[in-house]
């Protein structure tokens, strides 16, 4: 049901024009590309939408950039003691990269740091534990704030453990989006990966 105040604010006269049919066939093919910065695709689904704005008569400008970007190629987990185990994992854009043969180093788990977004994360779990040469182990997704922080502290890495079964994708880095000149201080040094909740709980 429409509130009384949609119905008698201009609002109702745009909803009223909104084609459902179109904005579905637009999601459908939109499902079908991978959209990451820079890729084919992308070019594709801004290519699709110009061509929808021309048929409708939309004046529209096309601006190309150039851009620094992160496409993480690959990530890796391996426990030895107390058995080994490899687990499947990924990694995020703009997370450090490692030497070849890897970041080794003891496990600290501090837990389930907690913020919303805009506001500044509860960093209490990590003031009482020695994060120094270690490789920290949090609950929860990846987040630029829980990045940061470890990073400060002298871990080595990051692993996040996420809630659900899915390993959820996320950016690291502070300076959200593209960073300028004056905020690649604010990528991350250490490599973060994230890893579904079954394997995060083993």
């Amino acid at each position: 049901m429409t509130p009384e105040w949609i119905k008698n604010s201009p609002a109702a006269e745009v909803m009223a024009a909104v084609d459902v049919d179109r904005m579905w066939h637009t999601l459908e093919y939109f499902s079908t590309l991978n959209r990451n910065s820079g890729k084919a695709d992308e070019h594709k689904a801004c290519r699709y939408i110009a061509e929808q704005l021309s048929a409708a008569g939309v004046p529209y400008d096309l601006y190309e950039f150039e851009a620094y970007l992160s496409h993480p190629r690959s990530a890796g987990l391996t426990i030895y003691h107390p058995r080994y185990q490899a687990f499947q994992t990924i990694t995020h854009s703009f997370s450090g990269n490692t030497p070849p043969p890897g970041v080794a180093g003891d496990l600290v788990f501090i837990g389930s740091p907690e913020f919303e977004p805009g506001m500044a994360m509860d960093t209490s779990l990590f003031e009482n534990v020695d994060l120094r040469c270690k490789i920290v182990l949090a609950e929860g997704l990846v987040s630029p704030w829980k990045t940061t922080i470890a990073q400060e502290k002298g871990a080595i890495a990051l692993i996040n453990a996420n809630a659900t079964d899915q390993r959820h994708n996320m950016i690291v880095s502070t300076a959200w989006g593209m960073p300028a000149a004056d905020e690649l201080h604010l990528v991350p040094d250490i490599p973060v990966i994230s890893l579904n909740r079954e394997d995060g709980q083993a």
